[in-house]
């Protein structure tokens, strides 16, 4: 006899977003200073026997907040001190989780150091080179620019692609036509050796 799921209760589920701001005490240079951080978070709520649909539905947005604000205050963003350039010890540790343990962010402390990453793109696109880029991508790692850095470095390396394509492509062609008439010249050469047409 085959069993038959009898539904119970219902859940809910609800996802929430928002922002905190940060304020920090620079472990180098002493300087306070702040940052917005951003997050995402369900919860959920279940009514038991379909008889509490509405306030299921209410619990899991209160779940969601409160899950929200507790991933919020507990979230470090990597985010450089704007006056000496460094990044925090709790922020080093997500930077070398993203980049590897021997990863240095502080080395390029002094490129940071009282600018930001918009001067510092804007800087890169003035330049609009490889070099530009790839030191806005070392510099700049948590900025969300350098996925547009990292465009730019790719339209920059498809172009020397494409320039030395045409080259590659008529070598290609030649080395193609060089065999083609190297195995008809040899089909021929047979043909009239032995006296047999091919």
């Amino acid at each position: 006899m085959p069993l038959i799921p009898i539904p119970y209760a219902r859940r809910y589920t609800a996802t929430v977003s928002g922002s905190a701001r940060k304020r920090v005490t620079c472990f180098f240079c002493q300087a306070s200073f702040e940052y917005e951080i951003t997050g995402r978070a369900s919860g959920k709520g279940t009514s038991a026997l379909f008889l509490d649909n509405k306030g299921a539905k209410e619990r899991s947005l209160a779940h969601a907040r409160e899950n929200l604000d507790a991933a919020l205050q507990r979230s470090h963003a990597p985010v450089p001190c704007p006056l000496c350039g460094n990044y925090q010890p709790n922020m080093v540790d997500i930077l070398r989780a993203k980049y590897g343990r021997n990863y240095d962010p502080n080395a390029y402390a002094r490129n940071r150091a009282g600018t930001t990453d918009q001067a510092a793109w804007q800087k890169a696109r003035t330049q609009n080179n490889e070099a530009a880029y790839r030191t806005f991508i070392e510099v700049w790692p948590h900025s969300g620019l350098t996925t547009e850095a990292k465009v730019k470095l790719y339209e920059i390396e498809g172009a020397k692609g494409e320039q030395a394509w045409p080259a590659a492509r008529r070598r290609a062609i030649v080395i193609r036509i060089l065999f083609t008439m190297t195995v008809f010249g040899a089909i021929a050469f047979l043909s009239w050796k032995f006296g047999r047409p091919y």
